[in-house]
């Protein structure tokens, strides 16, 4: 009666059909999370595919002034819910806090200091804001009630949600998050973060790499930091240097000789800090050295030889500047010795052989090596490129490779061949709010019309069925990047076709920020 008279509705909030419990359906034998889980239950779907993931302006809004001073606003409303919750155990405050929670946007944007907040009030957490906070966690569908129950555990200092934790970090949605409550609740918590970044690989490794380079780690984590750590699917760059020092890249190249699996690791993370100041904790010239030390011992790969021309080029530089250059006890002598080390290395095989056999391979980065290489060794390529496209017309990579080797004599076959071969019609179904399609070769159909838009940025008038397909693209990024060809082309150039679908685009873009530079574009051809 009392919430009929307040006209206060008590949701139903919690579901054995939760977030946590289709996880756990979704690990494999290994304790990985399979591909069908990365999409969560109450993810919104977009003409039944995948929801599209963030990328540059395009999907990623952040809240304004107004929105801000809301959130601030909410976060008072929120501490006063949980203050309820904490004391009486409330049903029509939990119900409210769940709401307020999950039907506001940018609400993960104040966890940070609605955390500080709670922390100052002393509020009691036995038992019912425990039991609250771990409900939120483990008994919802919504990603926003997760986040929120994760963190409110953790100034709870219980143990218990600590495996579920576990679990729920698996999801790059709350690995950062959970392996912060992992940090303060667990028992064994350089193991279990360890764990954890073994079976991730997005910006949830990353932090977890940061965090555990800040422990006590043992040698075979250190180990593992050298080998696998830097590994994420974003860029290496991003933990590169932390697993450089911490897993004491140095210190294991200085050794006599190394296993193929640390040359390899040692390929991929010193490129990465070369042009890096030395210092004492980091010296690339010494790390260099070794390395072509251990260079002489290995089974060379096309990637190898890239890398060893890419340290020659830089030897080259510090010896004409050794004059201004601080190189720890390093003199002109030691530079022109490893100079001489590298021609050596680099004359010892057949890498135009190598190379040939690398343009067959099915492995894209082999195949990638190969393609450097050759522009090294002065190799013409397209040729073999062209017989790549034929076998892999959607190849994004190959279009972006015949791009980057052509002349503009070869400009009118790569447009001929664009429309030949790329399924125009089928990817130009209408604008969408999205940026990357469900599926990989879905996305490189649109990735190829990307490279292929870009490149007619030099080409006025030509191309107009690509132009089109531009406009009428599902991917926000292509339609954004098809408007700044055509504002390079000048409207001078534009078919009545062209004019048409920009006029027809302007009504139905849904995308904000490329509406706003299609509306520029238009009124920019009006004052002409």
């Amino acid at each position: 009666m009392k919430n009929i008279f307040n006209k206060t509705e008590v949701i139903k909030w919690k579901t054995d059909e939760s977030i946590l419990s289709f996880l756990k359906n979704n690990i494999d034998t290994n304790g990985n999370l399979g591909t069908n889980a990365f999409t969560l239950p109450g993810d919104k779907k977009i003409d039944n595919k995948l929801p599209f993931s963030t990328f540059g302006p395009f999907d990623n809004p952040k809240p304004g002034k107004k929105d801000l001073k809301k959130l601030k606003k909410r976060i008072g409303k929120l501490t006063k819910l949980l203050k309820k919750i904490s004391k009486t155990g409330d049903i029509k405050s939990e119900s409210e806090f769940y709401k307020e929670i999950t039907e506001t946007k940018y609400i993960t944007e104040i966890i940070d200091e609605f955390l500080y907040k709670l922390t100052q009030l002393k509020i009691p957490i036995e038992d019912h804001l425990f039991n609250f906070a771990h409900n939120l966690a483990t008994k919802t569908d919504n990603k926003n009630s997760v986040k929120f129950g994760i963190a409110i555990l953790i100034i709870c200092e219980k143990k218990k949600p600590v495996e579920d934790l576990k679990i729920l970090g698996l999801h790059e949605e709350f690995t950062v998050l959970s392996s912060l409550a992992i940090s303060y609740l667990s028992d064994n918590v350089i193991s279990d973060l360890w764990e954890l970044a073994k079976k991730v690989d997005g910006y949830g490794k990353i932090n977890l790499v940061e965090y555990m380079a800040k422990m006590d780690m043992s040698d075979e984590i250190r180990d593992w930091l050298v080998y696998e750590g830097y590994k994420n699917n974003m860029l290496y760059e991003h933990s590169a240097y932390t697993c450089i020092i911490n897993g004491r890249l140095s210190e294991k190249l200085s050794k006599s000789s190394i296993d193929n699996e640390l040359f390899i690791s040692a390929g991929k993370l010193i490129p990465v800090v070369m042009y890096e100041e030395p210092e004492e904790q980091l010296n690339p010239v010494s790390l260099l050295k070794d390395y072509l030390k251990h260079s002489k011992e290995q089974q060379l790969k096309i990637s190898d030889f890239n890398f060893i021309n890419t340290i020659k080029s830089y030897f080259e530089d510090l010896l004409s500047e050794i004059q201004d250059v601080n190189i720890q006890n390093w003199e002109e002598n030691d530079l022109s010795n490893c100079l001489i080390d590298i021609d050596e290395i680099l004359i010892s095989k057949d890498w135009n052989f190598d190379i040939q056999k690398a343009f067959k391979s099915s492995d894209k980065e082999e195949y990638n090596s190969a393609v450097e290489a050759a522009k090294k060794m002065r190799i013409n390529i397209l040729d073999i490129l062209w017989d790549k496209l034929i076998s892999h017309p959607f190849d994004s990579v190959t279009w972006s490779n015949i791009i980057a080797n052509a002349n503009p004599e070869d400009a009118t076959r790569i447009i001929e061949q664009a429309i030949k071969h790329l399924p125009l019609e089928e990817i130009s179904t209408g604008p969408k709010n999205c940026s990357i399609p469900d599926t990989k070769l879905i996305y490189e159909k649109h990735l190829s019309l990307q490279y292929l838009i870009t490149f007619l940025e030099n080409y006025p008038k030509e191309g107009h069925e690509i132009i089109i397909a531009g406009l009428r693209n599902p991917m926000s990024e292509n339609r954004y990047r098809t408007i700044e060809t055509l504002e390079k082309w000048t409207s001078s150039n534009w078919t009545q076709e062209i004019e048409n679908e920009l006029l027809k685009l302007k009504k139905i873009e849904p995308n904000s920020y490329v509406k706003k530079n299609l509306k520029k574009l238009i009124l920019n051809k009006v004052i002409q």
